[in-house]
């Protein structure tokens, strides 16, 4: 797994390999695995509100899928590959790091509509 998300009774786990989100419903009582949805080279997961959160290395984006519809909400276009996603203090706010060593880190904000900004690297800031 290249990463996991927990939404009340639900962990998803990102299979970078096979380009699937793995949910595990209930997974701290009957637990039972289904594939969630087809993401191409998944390398981060973040739950936001209904919604599933998913950075995909290949497509270069950050895809939003309804939990409760498996539909597909929107997606973001990033200007670089993503390599993974973490969480921050709160459920809206997320640090993605790029797969390169010399681009910035970059912050999503899921709030409202999905946005990026970027934390500046250099000394003069």
């Amino acid at each position: 797994p290249s990463a996991l998300a927990v939404a009340s009774r639900d962990a998803f786990v990102a299979d970078f390999a096979n380009g699937q989100v793995i949910r595990i419903a209930d997974y701290a009582g009957a637990a039972s695995a289904e594939t969630f949805a087809r993401v191409d080279e998944p390398v981060g997961l973040q739950v936001a509100r209904q919604t599933l959160l998913v950075a995909s290395a290949k497509s270069r984006s950050i895809e939003s899928i309804d939990i409760q519809s498996r539909e597909l909400a929107s997606s973001l276009a990033l200007d670089f590959q993503p390599a993974r996603m973490e969480q921050l203090a709160t459920s809206s706010l997320a640090l993605l790091n790029s797969a390169s060593k010399t681009e910035p880190l970059y912050v999503l904000d899921s709030r409202s509509d999905l946005q990026v900004l970027f934390v500046p690297a250099g000394r003069e800031q």
